[in-house]
């Protein structure tokens, strides 16, 4: 059975069931002794190092859409501008024509 990556440490992945020769059985609870990320060694180290600096990961992420916001409204101010100027550009002209 493949397994989901990320497996975190002390995730139950299964079972196993031992039995003796006196026919007692045992089932025992099989899981992760350490974090299991993926085969892929640098998207490994990336998620690892960013569970180490999950604070620095926050706030990096709340930059990022810092950032993105400013950018929608910048872009959102040159639309009304265009859309301003446009309108007074046409009055203009009608004025001009009149």
């Amino acid at each position: 059975e493949v397994l989901p990556l990320p497996i975190e440490e002390g995730e139950r992945l299964g079972q196993m069931i031992f039995t003796l020769p006196d026919q007692s059985r045992y089932v025992v609870n099989v899981g992760s002794d350490r974090d299991i990320l993926t085969h892929n060694t640098t998207l490994e180290k990336i998620l690892s190092t960013a569970r180490e600096y999950q604070q620095i990961v926050i706030i990096a992420l709340i930059l990022a859409a810092l950032l993105i916001i400013v950018g929608i409204v910048k872009l959102v101010s040159i639309i009304i501008r265009r859309i301003v100027l446009s309108k007074q550009d046409r009055l203009r002209q009608w004025r001009d024509l009149h």
